[in-house]
């Protein structure tokens, strides 16, 4: 029973870590704004962490510095979102709905969006949302609408890809293996546009 509005850029970063990485797993983080009522979430970016599979350490690494970058910009970890290695699979994998139990211990709330390839091929939102739900073994979708903040995005997305913007979009795993390359990917926005 919650509302989730993606910005065209967080939207735009995560198909784009997708894309760049098609032949694996991807995972990050959401992170913006709860809303009043705590219904509502405004995701405004993205923090492409892995491809391929992920360890604990590493994604708590990861959070740590997010959650300092959010805190300068008043945002905060909303959640992660995942897309799988086969496109058609819409499973989480227990590790990040492990992650995300604890972020709701946290932070009283955790969203999960989840790659749906067959609603992106139909030029529909390409998300469906979850909420990790206390007391519950894993994400428990609940009615959780996921809408674009603007109506423009399709196109940013495919003049990104036109563009090649895939390539210059860093994750975590990529900045472990060469340090100097930038994973917040704050120069990223200049591409987006």
């Amino acid at each position: 029973m919650g509302e989730v509005q993606i910005s065209t850029l967080a939207y735009v970063k995560a198909l784009l870590h997708a894309y760049k990485r098609s032949t694996a797993s991807v995972t990050g983080v959401v992170v913006g704004k709860l809303g009043k009522d705590g219904c509502r979430m405004e995701v405004e970016d993205i923090f492409p962490l892995t491809h391929g599979s992920f360890l604990y350490p590493e994604v708590e690494m990861a959070l740590s510095i997010i959650r300092l970058l959010c805190a300068k910009k008043q945002q905060v970890v909303l959640g992660f979102y995942h897309g799988n290695e086969a496109r058609s699979d819409k499973s989480i994998p227990a590790l990040l709905g492990t992650l995300g139990a604890q972020l709701e211990e946290k932070c009283g709330s955790s969203l999960l969006l989840v790659m749906n390839n067959a609603q992106l091929a139909a030029g529909q939102m390409a998300f469906d949302g979850y909420f990790i739900e206390k007391g519950k073994d894993g994400p428990v979708e609940k009615s959780v609408t996921v809408r674009f903040a603007s109506g423009d995005t399709s196109q940013v997305l495919a003049n990104c890809i036109k563009g090649g913007a895939a390539d210059v979009l860093v994750d975590y795993s990529d900045h472990l293996d060469d340090l100097t390359l930038d994973w917040t990917n704050a120069s990223f926005q200049l591409h987006a546009s």
